[in-house]
């Protein structure tokens, strides 16, 4: 399993995103399989955790141009 952070900040918000990847046999390369954030604005309590899952990746072709 692999997995890529961002953090980020500044004076009114600061965010945190991992996204998680799994390797797709089928497909045979690494694609995403979940996605975790959470943002925090500075002067307030209030904070978003939200958590995205993805299954059925599929492979799509783009037509090639003559």
């Amino acid at each position: 399993m692999v997995k890529t952070d961002l953090n980020a900040a500044d004076p009114a918000v600061r965010c945190a995103i991992t996204v998680t990847y799994r390797q797709d046999e089928a497909l045979d390369f690494w694609v995403p399989s979940q996605m975790d954030e959470y943002y925090k604005a500075a002067p307030s309590l209030d904070e978003v955790l939200a958590t995205a899952t993805y299954s059925n990746v599929r492979r799509f072709l783009k037509p090639s141009v003559n």
